[in-house]
């Protein structure tokens, strides 16, 4: 009887205790959901969150525009999202993006720290890199690109842009009036303008190459935004011994640029005369060897940096001119409208210059829409504050990462009217003699990180499509199937894939 009631006695206990443990990991469980589900307090405020995941069930990979739109519908100009474990901060409008990256930039100009620096993944160059290091290289570039190309270069600047103008002009008269896909030439063209302004060279069109190091460039961008968005999500997969992330592939083709663009950089020479960056990093580079050999500039710093500028300049100026061309195959009488001008203003013959450009107020009026309804750099690259920060009622963690919104600014309403139209006039006096350009034009960001080479994409827009409408009629395709206006979100917003026809006008340049 007793061996009887001790079993009882014993199972009983051990019910008791499973109940327990079951009840007391099922409460630990709980507690573990409810923390990742619950936002930091102070926190703009943002949609549901999941486990694990946050708000990555929220984005539509294919919307993310619009979805972004509807949260500022929704929780207004500020909100934030948990990517992972990874608090992004979203700012929106002219006012709170004008406010913390003019007002108080230098809050915000810090880029935000990544897991993927854990596995050797950190930048130097000039787009990723903060601090002293980040001050140096934008200082010496910013000075040396004025000094060698737009205070007493600027018709040096012209000649170069003029001349591979030329070369895409004859490549699209070579190719013929049939159905024809742009991207490649017109990126071929603004890698060419950001390689002479680097390295003082340029390449034919056909050099393979030259296609590779671009397409190397945006599988770099690509593969990092994978990578920090697993690392994010799964932060234990950085502290595993397995190459689960691929760092070593970013590694690879991190490495194969710098070794294409390395090769055009001949040595220091104390006589030779100053004709692009790399000249001028070399003898910076030389004198900071030689001054007790305190080095912040290293060879590797100016591959990156030149990169950098290459990558950014090429890639932003080529989208922006495909979405100008667009929005002019789709608006046939906006080309009519600068045609009639270029040549009522400067005769046939002459291709229109950016120096040029305030005698051609409908032309500069055409680029300006090209780029404000484009939104290249819809979302610009991510911001970062380096301690606690408070910002319009909102606390935003240190650390966490903040993104401008332009498209809300350049899309925004209440400052355009009808601003999926593409309208030209937007930017004219009520006599279209002058142009008038709103504060909130922001397409190159303002504030101390806006895009370093602004100058160059404008220059290099306006010439390109000026001397395009000049020379053809920019028309759909065979079958009349214009380009579609939805974009594909990456580093840039870009366009769809699309061909059209160049029909050679009667009178050409």
């Amino acid at each position: 009887m007793d061996n009887i009631s001790d079993l009882i006695l014993f199972v009983w206990k051990y019910i008791i205790y499973e109940l327990n443990l079951t009840t007391i990991l099922l409460a630990l469980t709980s507690v573990l959901v409810i923390l990742n589900i619950r936002r930091r307090p102070g926190l703009p405020p943002g949609p549901r969150l999941f486990p694990i995941v946050g708000n990555l069930l929220s984005l539509s990979p294919t919307k993310m525009i619009q979805t972004l739109r509807g949260f500022r519908e929704r929780y207004g100009d500020i909100y934030s999202l948990y990517i992972g474990n990874e608090i992004v901060i979203f700012l929106n409008g002219y006012e709170a993006i004008y406010n913390a990256a003019v007002k108080r930039g230098g809050q915000f100009l810090h880029r935000p720290p990544s897991v993927l620096q854990k596995i050797g993944m950190n930048r130097t160059g000039i787009i990723y890199s903060n601090g002293n290091l980040w001050k140096e290289q934008k200082s010496f570039v910013q000075k040396n690109l004025h000094a060698l190309f737009i205070k007493n270069g600027a018709q040096n600047m012209e000649f170069i842009i003029g001349n591979e103008v030329d070369v895409l002009l004859n490549e699209i008269e070579l190719a013929g009036d049939g159905d024809l896909d742009p991207a490649e030439c017109v990126h071929t063209c603004a890698l060419n303008v950001m390689f002479q302004i680097t390295h003082g060279r340029r390449f034919s069109t056909d050099v393979k190459d030259l296609k590779e190091f671009a397409l190397d460039i945006q599988a770099i961008a690509k593969h990092v935004a994978k990578m920090q968005l697993l690392a994010n999500c799964f932060p234990f997969l950085v502290k595993l011994p397995w190459d689960l992330l691929e760092s070593k592939r970013r590694l690879e083709l991190v490495k194969k640029t710098h070794d294409y663009t390395r090769q055009f950089v001949g040595p220091y020479q104390a006589d030779r005369e100053h004709t692009n960056l790399a000249d001028a990093f070399n003898e910076h580079i030389h004198k900071q060897t030689s001054v007790k050999g305190e080095n912040t500039f290293t060879e590797d710093q100016r591959e990156d940096t030149l990169t950098d500028f290459i990558a950014a300049g090429g890639d932003t100026t080529a989208t922006a001119i495909m979405w100008t061309i667009v929005h002019l195959v789709r608006n046939p009488s906006v080309q009519e409208n600068m045609y009639k001008e270029i040549v009522n203003v400067l005769g046939y013959g002459h291709k229109p210059s950016y120096s040029e450009r305030k005698s051609l107020p409908y032309t500069e009026a055409v680029i300006l829409e090209g780029l404000r309804i484009g939104e290249t750099t819809a979302l610009a690259l991510p911001h970062s504050v380096i301690t606690e920060t408070a910002f319009n009622g909102y606390v935003f963690p240190k650390d966490s990462t903040v993104i401008f919104n332009l498209e809300s600014v350049l899309k925004d309403p209440d400052i355009w009217n009808e601003p999926e139209r593409f309208d030209p006039e937007r930017f004219l006096n009520h006599d279209r003699s002058e142009v008038l350009v709103p504060k909130e034009f922001i397409p190159f960001l303002t504030g101390p990180r806006s895009c370093l080479g602004d100058i160059v994409a404008k220059m290099e827009v306006f010439d390109v499509i000026s001397a395009l409408v000049m020379t053809f009629k920019l028309v759909p395709k065979s079958d009349g199937r214009l380009p579609e206006t939805r974009g594909e979100m990456g580093i840039t917003f870009r366009p769809q894939p699309f061909e059209m026809r160049f029909q050679k006008r009667d009178i050409a340049l």
